[in-house]
């Protein structure tokens, strides 16, 4: 056998049955951690898939259907209708001229920003660029 064989059929099937419990486990464990699913209480759904995974070790089985649960659950629904392509004329947030100094160094200079309803906006910036002044402003 030469080297991607032996990665195929003996190396990778023995790699995935051993790494896919744990990583399905992780992904759940951090799903519950969300404040967001927290304060839905949707971790009584997850502790219990967690129990039935603790007896029955069938990650797949039992949290496939918990997953789509939580996301419809916890994605609000202007998200939603976001990822769907769904517009709005309404703005639901608006910045026009925002300045922000911290004694002699002014972090924002004339922030301008319009957000409407359905819109997804990231704001990414280095530590130290003003990223939490702009959104406290």
């Amino acid at each position: 056998m030469n080297y991607f064989q032996t990665m195929r059929h003996v190396i990778l099937p023995q790699a995935l049955r051993l790494s896919i419990p744990p990583t399905v486990g992780f992904s759940v464990q951090v799903i519950k951690g969300t404040a967001l699913a927290s304060i839905i209480g949707f971790v009584e759904l997850t502790k219990a898939g967690t129990m039935l995974n603790n007896a029955t070790f069938e990650p797949f089985t039992i949290f496939c259907p918990c997953g789509p649960a939580l996301l419809r659950a916890v994605l609000p629904p202007f998200l939603l209708r976001a990822l769907s392509g769904e517009k709005s004329s309404m703005t639901l947030v608006y910045v026009d001229n925002v300045h922000k100094a911290f004694g002699e160094l002014e972090v924002l200079k004339g922030i301008n920003l319009s957000v409407a309803q359905g819109e997804v906006v990231a704001i990414i910036g280095r530590s130290g660029s003003g990223k939490a002044p702009c959104c406290a402003a």
